[in-house]
């Protein structure tokens, strides 16, 4: 089923970072450095855009009003289904070009875990 019309390129943005928390929602966690508690959990940020066109330097340019967001704190795997399912909603299975973007090992492994086929 398709849902949407198909789209030339679709980006699939994906970050994580920080929030503090209070200490019940940390308990049994390890914090980065060793003996320590955690103090924060990370929030996953997904943000997925369409672009059609360039300007005259060939700077790919946003389509106006097209991002949408998701954001959680859930374990990578939920994480990964909740931002694939947000680009699938927008482009359907027809998508010409997916791109992806993160910048750490944990956006990489959102991506696999979505189902990414790679092209």
């Amino acid at each position: 089923m398709l849902i949407g019309v198909p789209l030339s390129i679709l980006y699939v943005l994906m970050d994580g970072t920080g929030a503090p928390v209070v200490k019940k929602e940390t308990a049994g966690r390890a914090g980065k450095k060793d003996g320590e508690p955690a103090r924060t959990r990370e929030v996953k940020l997904g943000c997925v855009f369409t672009q059609t066109t360039w300007d005259a330097k060939s700077y790919p340019i946003r389509d106006p009003d097209s991002t949408t967001y998701v954001a959680a704190i859930e374990p990578s795997e939920q994480f990964g289904k909740r931002l694939y399912l947000e680009a699938w909603k927008r482009a359907g299975v027809d998508t010409t070009r997916l791109l992806r973007s993160g910048l750490h090992e944990t956006s990489m492994r959102l991506t696999i875990l979505a189902g990414d086929t790679g092209r």
